[in-house]
C-alpha cells in the first residue's frame, strides 16, 4: 500500500499522544545504511542511503566445481565460456547449464579470456606465464611464452594487435596473431592486472599497488589518468568517453598485492583484505569522481546499460549499480564470496562469475517477487513494553511492504522467545504485538506480483518503553570540618551526591536534615534538579548531623509508577563557634621573663592555630605542649622574654579547624613598675 507522508505523520503523531501518558517513550528509528547492514538479508538490497528493495532475479547456471570464475567472455558465435582457476581450464557453459570443458591444465590456472573476430579464444594463464588458443573446433594450442609468471587480464587493439597484462615485472606484452610478442609498455609496478581499450583507440591499463589508472597511445607513450595510493586496479570499464576503474584494497602501503592469487591451490580464497573499496569515474578531461564506496574489493566491472555501471565486489558477494546521478546501490547477492567476472548475455541478462565456489548465475533484468530482512536482536537494556511500529515505503501497484516482530530475553533468538507476530501492512495501525521483553527483532517482508517493479523502504521506528525501575544514589558526599585547617571560617557548607537512572529519567532531589537526637527530619530544600548544595550553617545550631537525599523520577513516570531512593549520609559536624581560652600568667622571673599558660578548649573541632601579641605587637605563632595541634583540647605554655619593667597586656588567640577564632588576654606587671 502506497502511504502519503501525511498519513505516515499522523500516525506517529497518534503514537505520541497514546503514549504519552504511559511515561517517557524511546524509539528504534533504522534508515540509513549501517542502520540495516547487519540484518540478514534474503533477496534484498539497500542503496547506499539506505533504502531496502528486492534485489534482481538471480538463478544458478551451473557449478563448474572450481575454486574461482575469473574471467566470462562470449565468442562470436554466441557461447559463454569461463577460464577457472583451481583446477585451471575453460569450459563452455550453456544457457541449460550443461558444461563441457575446452581446455585443462593441471600446471596452470586460467586468469584470462580474449574472444577472438576469427572465432578463436586465448587463455591468459599463471604461474608459467603462458597463453593459450582454443580454436573455433575446441581444439587447444600454446600460443604464447610472456616474459612473466601471469598474464592477468588480455585485450585486442583497434589495429588487431593483441595486449597481454602481466606480472611480476609489471609489464604489458603485445603480440600478433601468430603469437611473436614484444614489451609494449613497462611500468614501475610488479602487475599490470587489466585492461581495456579506449574510444579513442588508446590503450588503458590498471596497476597493483601504487594503483595507477594509466592511458598508453598505440605507439607506446604512456601517462597518469589517476593514482590510487596503495589500493590496485583490478577491474576497468570504458562507457563512452569514461574509464570506470575498480579498486581492491585499502589506500595504504602494501595493501595492493594482498589480493592477488600468488599461485592458487585448493581452497585459497582471491579475497584478502575487508576494507572499503571504490569505483572511480574518469571522463574525458580528466575529471575523476567516486561513484561507488563499497566494504571489500571491487573484482569486475560491466555495463548495465543508460550509463548504469555493475560492480561485482568480495567477500561479501555482493553486486552494486551505479547509477548517473552518482547515486550507488545493492542490485544482488550472492551465496558465493567473490564476483570475479562479468558478461552481458543477448537476452540482456548478466552472467556471473564468482569465486568460493566457482558457479556461474544469471542476473534478470527482473526483480524477485518476494524477499526479507531480518534484524539484528535491538536491545532495549531491561524488559521492555512495545508500541507503535511505522515505516515509510513507496508501494507501487501489486507491490507490498509488511512487518512482523518477535520479542525475548536473550540476547541470541531462540526456542524461549515469542513467535513471529501476524504481518503488519498499514503503518497508520501498527502496534508491536508480542509480549514485553529486553529485546526484539523485526523482519521486513517485500513482495511484488510484477517482477518488473519493486517496493521501496526508506525507514521503519519501533517504539517502546522500558518497565520504570528505582533511580540510585551512587554517592553522598558530606564535608568534614574538622579535617580544615582553620584559614578560613567553613559557615557554608557542600553537600554532593551522583545519582543515576535506569531508563534515563529526569531526576529531582529532596534534602532534610537532623541530629541524631532529633526524632524528626527537618526539610532543607525540595525538588531540586541540581545534585549538590552549599547549605549555610550559621542558621542551624552547631552539632552533629546527618543529611538524607531523596531522588525521584516521578517527573517523567504517571504517579502510580513513579519510584523514588533514599540515601542518609554519616554523621558530620557542624562547628559555628571558636574555641574556649582559659589564660594566665604562671610565674615572672627576674623582672624580664614571663611565663604564661592557656588551654584552648572546642566543642566540636580539634584546635588549628594558636597565637600571641605583647603590647600590640606582632603576633606571634605558639604550640601544644606536645607540640602537635590534634586535639580539641590543646593546652599550651610559653616563655615572653626581655620584659621591661611595667604593665603589661598579652592577647591570645586561637583557631579550630573549621575556621573560628577567639580570644582571651591577660594584664601584668613586673618589678619597677610605679605603684
Amino acid at each position: 500500500m502506497l502511504r502519503s507522508l501525511p498519513a505516515i505523520v499522523s500516525a506517529v503523531l497518534l503514537a505520541l499522544i497514546s503514549t504519552a501518558e504511559a511515561g517517557k517513550v524511546v524509539t528504534w528509528r533504522h534508515a540509513a545504511r549501517a542502520d540495516f547492514e547487519k540484518g540478514k538479508f534474503e533477496s534484498v538490497a539497500q542503496s547506499a542511503a539506505g533504502t531496502l528493495t528486492l534485489t534482481r532475479r538471480l538463478r544458478e547456471v551451473a557449478d563448474l566445481k572450481a575454486g574461482s570464475v575469473w574471467g566470462l567472455v562470449r565468442t562470436p558465435a554466441g557461447k559463454l565460456l569461463a577460464a577457472t582457476a583451481e583446477p585451471g581450464q575453460v569450459v563452455d557453459v550453456a544457457g541449460d547449464g550443461q558444461i563441457s570443458t575446452l581446455w585443462k591444465n593441471d600446471k596452470a590456472q586460467a586468469f584470462s579470456l580474449l574472444a577472438l573476430a576469427d572465432g578463436a579464444v586465448l587463455v591468459g594463464t599463471g604461474p608459467e606465464g603462458k597463453i593459450f588458443r582454443i580454436d573455433p573446433k575446441g581444439q587447444s594450442s600454446e600460443f604464447a611464452q610472456v616474459d612473466g609468471l601471469y598474464v592477468w587480464d588480455l585485450a585486442s587493439g583497434a589495429d588487431g594487435a593483441i595486449y597481454a597484462a602481466t606480472g611480476p615485472k609489471g609489464k604489458i606484452i603485445k603480440l600478433d596473431r601468430d603469437g611473436k610478442s614484444a614489451v609494449f609498455y613497462e611500468t614501475k609496478q610488479q602487475h599490470v592486472l587489466s585492461l581495456a581499450l579506449a574510444a579513442d583507440g588508446a590503450l588503458v591499463a590498471g596497476t597493483d599497488g601504487p594503483g595507477l589508472v594509466l592511458k598508453i597511445t598505440p605507439q607506446g607513450t604512456g601517462r597518469v589518468l589517476y593514482d590510487a595510493g596503495g589500493a590496485e586496479i583490478r577491474s576497468l570499464w570504458v562507457e563512452g568517453e569514461a574509464i570506470f576503474a575498480g579498486t581492491a584494497g585499502g589506500n595504504s602501503a602494501g595493501g595492493a598485492t594482498a589480493s592477488l592469487p600468488a599461485i592458487p591451490t585448493a581452497g585459497d580464497s582471491p579475497a584478502a583484505g575487508r576494507g572499503t573499496s571504490s569505483v572511480f569515474r574518469i571522463d574525458g578531461d580528466g575529471g575523476v569522481t567516486r561513484v561507488l564506496s563499497a566494504q571489500g574489493l571491487v573484482y569486475s566491472l560491466a555495463s548495465l546499460g543508460k550509463d548504469s555501471i555493475l560492480a561485482g565486489t568480495g567477500p561479501q558477494g555482493i553486486l552494486y549499480v551505479t547509477e548517473p546521478a552518482g547515486a550507488s546501490r545493492q542490485l544482488a547477492r550472492l551465496d558465493a564470496e567473490q564476483i570475479l567476472s562479468m558478461s552481458t548475455a543477448p537476452d540482456g541478462e548478466i552472467r556471473l562469475g564468482t569465486g568460493s565456489p566457482g558457479k556461474v548465475f544469471a542476473l534478470s533484468r527482473e526483480f524477485e517477487l518476494a524477499g526479507t530482512i531480518t534484524s539484528e536482536p535491538l536491545d532495549a537494556k531491561m524488559v521492555a513494553h512495545f508500541g507503535a511500529v511505522n515505516w515509510s515505503a513507496d508501494t507501487p501497484p501489486q507491490t507490498q511492504v509488511t512487518i512482523a516482530l518477535r520479542s525475548g530475553n536473550t540476547a541470541k533468538p531462540g526456542d524461549a522467545w515469542s513467535n513471529w507476530s501476524d504481518e503488519l501492512s498499514d503503518p497508520a495501525q501498527a502496534t508491536a504485538a508480542c509480549p514485553a521483553g529486553r529485546f526484539l527483532q523485526y523482519r521486513v517482508s517485500l513482495k511484488t506480483k510484477d517482477p518488473k517493479v519493486t517496493p521501496e523502504l526508506r525507514s521503519l521506528s519501533i517504539r517502546y518503553r522500558t518497565a520504570n525501575q528505582a533511580p540510585a544514589i551512587n554517592t553522598l558526599t558530606v564535608p568534614h570540618v574538622e579535617e580544615g585547617d582553620g584559614k578560613k571560617p567553613l559557615t557554608k557548607l557542600k553537600l554532593a551526591w551522583t545519582a543515576a537512572d535506569p531508563n534515563s529519567d529526569e531526576l529531582t532531589y529532596d534534602i532534610h536534615f537532623r541530629k541524631p537526637e532529633w526524632k524528626s527530619w527537618v526539610k532543607l530544600q525540595e525538588k531540586q534538579t541540581a545534585s549538590d548544595l552549599e547549605w549555610d550553617v550559621t542558621s542551624v545550631p552547631e552539632g552533629v548531623y546527618q543529611v538524607r537525599v531523596t531522588a525521584t523520577d516521578a517527573g517523567s513516570n504517571p504517579a502510580d509508577e513513579a519510584q523514588a531512593v533514599t540515601r542518609i549520609s554519616e554523621p558530620f559536624i557542624v562547628d559555628c563557634q571558636g574555641p574556649a581560652i582559659e589564660l594566665k600568667v604562671g610565674e615572672i622571673r627576674n623582672g624580664k621573663e614571663a611565663i604564661i599558660e592557656a588551654k584552648s578548649q572546642d566543642k566540636h573541632s580539634p584546635i588549628a592555630s594558636a597565637s600571641y601579641s605583647l603590647d600590640s605587637g606582632a603576633w606571634v605563632n605558639v604550640f601544644p605542649q606536645d607540640r602537635l595541634f590534634d586535639a580539641a583540647t590543646e593546652r599550651f605554655r610559653f616563655d615572653v622574654t626581655g620584659l621591661t619593667p611595667g604593665v603589661h597586656v598579652l592577647v591570645f588567640r586561637s583557631t579550630d579547624a573549621a575556621g573560628h577564632t577567639t580570644s582571651a588576654d591577660v594584664v601584668f606587671t613586673t618589678e619597677g613598675a610605679a605603684p
